[in-house]
């Protein structure tokens, strides 16, 4: 099967597995990078945006489950690699360093979200999707915008 970050994924079940994972591992790193970044302000941003990942998890194991699929029950063994680029880039610099990270990271739940906004198979699931991608945007747009921000300054 391959994989929704390549838009090639035909069995929307799956689809939405993966994406489930991906929110997962999504989760795994934010509270990493709260654990870790030092400017408050940023660190209250980051918990927001973990927030709105949970509840993303919560509503599309609800529409599985209410479909008769069985719900994704945690993170995949990427969380290890994901955490361990956190810190990593903490280590390299700082808090511009976790924040490029968690960039690269929703990078990835925009194009599960892209690509699952296409199938409008469940019709429960439509406005769920749709609204995650907007969430999703909104914190890769965020994260780009720090970035940029911090770059021009240097």
């Amino acid at each position: 099967m391959k994989s929704i970050l390549s838009g090639q994924q035909v069995d929307f079940v799956g689809m939405l597995h993966e994406l489930v994972e991906l929110e997962f591992d999504a989760i795994e790193a934010y509270k990493t990078a709260i654990d870790r970044v030092v400017d408050e302000d940023f660190k209250s941003l980051l918990i927001r945006f973990n927030e709105q990942h949970e509840r993303h998890v919560v509503e599309i194991n609800h529409i599985l489950i209410a479909r008769g699929v069985e719900a994704v029950k945690g993170p995949t063994g990427k969380r290890w690699v994901i955490k361990g680029e956190v810190m990593l880039g903490q280590a390299i610099d700082n808090d511009k360093g976790i924040l490029k990270v968690m960039f690269y990271i929703e990078e990835d739940t925009n194009k599960g979200y892209e690509t699952l906004c296409q199938y409008k198979i469940w019709e429960e699931a439509v406005e769920i999707l749709e609204q995650g991608l907007k969430d999703e945007q909104g914190h890769k747009r965020w994260l780009e915008e720090i970035l940029d921000n911090w770059n021009d300054a240097e």
